[in-house]
């Protein structure tokens, strides 16, 4: 194993609660709309504009620019690393392992996200929405953190909290580790047969030591 590839949201950053804001308050305010975190939820992982086109296809632009406006106005006072994720990037990189971020969201605003919880120093690599044609669950963004990295598909594992996390790593002929500390089940992600599970993020190195052993 050479690398460590981890979504962003969700699974290194504890801002679930401020994209769900986000969407509810887009198509509120765009619609007349109340949604509920219920409807969200399936969309998550995706691409903000397949997001809004779910809800409106001929508003959608404007709905991506509502989003990102509430989304800068909240990002930098609400975003969070989850607990231990600076130590597990850490423990990660004293193992030898490159590690990057694979995400639907803007390149720009992942960086900004990681900078403001002090994680960027840890990572080599950050694929966002503006990187690729395709996003996930197709497997251009990850064929593209690894092309980065300079490592091989089966030199590496994907960390991610939704089934577009785990779809697009079995599609670049990655590991996939299902986090199951963000807001999708073990239900949701168990159709998608994940190569193993994560409770915490902390678990995560454990698993990877035992995915170097059976590689």
């Amino acid at each position: 194993m050479q690398a460590v590839l981890f979504d962003l949201d969700g699974t290194l950053l504890d801002s679930t609660r401020l994209l769900l804001d986000g969407y509810r308050h887009t198509v509120l305010s765009c619609l007349g709309i109340a949604t509920t975190d219920e409807d969200w939820l399936p969309l998550m992982g995706l691409p903000l504009r397949e997001q809004m086109a779910h809800f409106s296809p001929e508003r959608a632009d404007e709905m991506v620019r509502v989003y990102r406006g509430f989304y800068q106005r909240e990002h930098d006072a609400r975003v969070a690393a989850y607990p231990h994720a600076a130590d597990v990037l850490a423990e990660l990189r004293q193992m030898g392992l490159a590690l990057g971020v694979v995400t639907s969201k803007k390149t720009h605003f992942a960086w900004r996200g990681l900078r403001i919880t002090g994680l960027a120093d840890a990572v080599s690599a950050v694929v966002g929405e503006d990187d690729t044609v395709e996003h996930k669950p197709h497997p251009a963004p990850i064929l593209e953190a690894l092309r980065r990295l300079a490592v091989a598909p089966g030199q590496a594992v994907m960390v991610g909290d939704s089934p577009h996390d785990v779809a697009a790593a079995h599609a670049a002929g990655v590991a996939a580790i299902a986090a199951l500390w963000g807001p999708f089940s073990r239900d949701a992600l168990e159709p998608l047969n994940p190569t193993a599970y994560a409770h915490a993020l902390a678990a995560v190195p454990g698993i990877v030591r035992s995915l170097c052993v059976h590689t």
